[in-house]
């Protein structure tokens, strides 16, 4: 009488769902927060011995928004066509990625879906702290330099050209710093127009290029090495990239599998070509050491413990340590940065405003002298 149930209600809800736009889902800010609270949540209830579509229809019945709503009962759809788990999240309009389809899908076949959908939560949780740390670390310095830039923009096309006039009848040779910041003005009057397209047209062609995968190759290669935000880039791609490949050699996964998925996990390329070089070296009998061997991105440190823990048969552990390392490592960087960072933009704004103002008022200063 309950699967009856269970059933007619699958049907009904199904039925009241509704469609919902790309335009509106791709609209929908935080989908990667509600899949981990998703995931979290089902493990919950699995692990409490309900059954698969007992705890979907509960997660839908308490679903706070349309995304939620709809995930779920695309999901119980899916299975009601006869799909496993694992197949019904990959045709839903989630964003599960290949590791969380392949964790769930080692969950099915041990029979232990409610632990494996656990590990998934902690590790997606992970990876999203590491994302949200990598914004709050770019987003303020990039904000400023925005606000610089309008600034002095805003200086030099509207403000320093309505003093031009008082200069050119002025009597007398202008200071030099004067003489830079009309020229500055005046050339930006002329040719800011078309110099702002050519800087569009330049992002809009770099981006188009970057898609390319030698060019965006060679892209990637670039962040690496920029000063300072290089280092914390890197050090977060080598925490979700050792998080991502010890969780699945932790959960039995075979090696060679869970480097494939761990190379289409990976956003950079570089970081992407040294993992495939791993797997064919892997593929051969050769180890992860060997193959990580000449890396323009992984340091010594990290290449040595992966050494160790192939020796001592530990690798997974030894991959989640250094994960956990690196994420703490992470933390302090982006904190560092941040403590100096922010003075030194402060300064460079006031000092940028400082020297415009100071180029218009120190002839008005010495045109009240010959006054006087």
């Amino acid at each position: 009488m309950a699967q009856i149930n269970q059933m007619t209600w699958l049907k009904g809800s199904s039925d009241q769902l509704g469609y919902i736009s790309p335009i509106r889902l791709a609209l929908h800010l935080g989908a990667g927060k509600k899949i981990s609270r998703f995931t979290r949540d089902l493990s919950l209830l699995l692990r409490a011995k309900l059954s698969l579509t007992a705890s979907l229809s509960v997660l839908q019945a308490q679903a706070r928004d349309e995304y939620s709503r709809c995930l779920v009962g695309q999901i119980m759809r899916n299975l009601q066509k006869g799909n496993s788990f694992a197949e019904s999240i990959e045709r839903s309009i989630g964003e599960f990625d290949t590791y969380y389809v392949n964790m769930v899908r080692v969950g099915e076949l041990t029979g232990n879906l409610g632990e494996m959908l656990w590990r998934v939560s902690e590790y997606k949780e992970k990876i999203i702290e590491l994302k949200r740390k990598l914004i709050q670390a770019s987003v303020y310095p990039i904000l400023v330099l925005l606000v610089a830039t309008a600034a002095t923009s805003f200086l030099l096309l509207y403000v320093v050209p309505t003093f031009a006039g008082i200069f050119r009848d002025f009597d007398g040779e202008l200071p030099a710093i004067t003489r830079m910041i009309l020229g500055l003005s005046a050339f930006l009057q002329e040719w800011g127009g078309w110099l702002g397209l050519m800087l569009v047209a330049s992002f809009v062609i770099l981006r188009m290029m970057s898609q390319r995968e030698d060019v965006g190759l060679v892209f990637d290669r670039i962040v690496f090495r920029l000063p300072v935000l290089g280092s914390i880039i890197a050090k977060n791609h080598i925490a979700q990239l050792c998080r991502t490949l010890g969780s699945l050699l932790k959960s039995r996964i075979p090696l060679l599998q869970a480097l494939r998925i761990t190379i289409q996990s990976s956003e950079n390329r570089q970081i992407r070509k040294e993992l495939q070089q791993m797997r064919r070296l892997a593929q051969k009998g050769k180890t992860l050491t060997q193959g990580l061997g000449g890396s323009v991105v992984f340091p010594a440190m990290v290449v040595q413990m992966i050494a160790v823990g192939e020796e001592t048969a530990e690798l997974p552990k030894m991959l989640m340590q250094v994960a956990e390392g690196f994420e703490k490592d992470l933390d302090v960087s982006i904190e560092l940065l941040s403590t100096v960072i922010e003075p030194v933009l402060i300064l460079l704004l006031g000092g940028i405003i400082g020297v415009i103002l100071v180029s218009i008022y120190l002839p008005l200063f010495n045109l009240v002298t010959i006054i006087q």
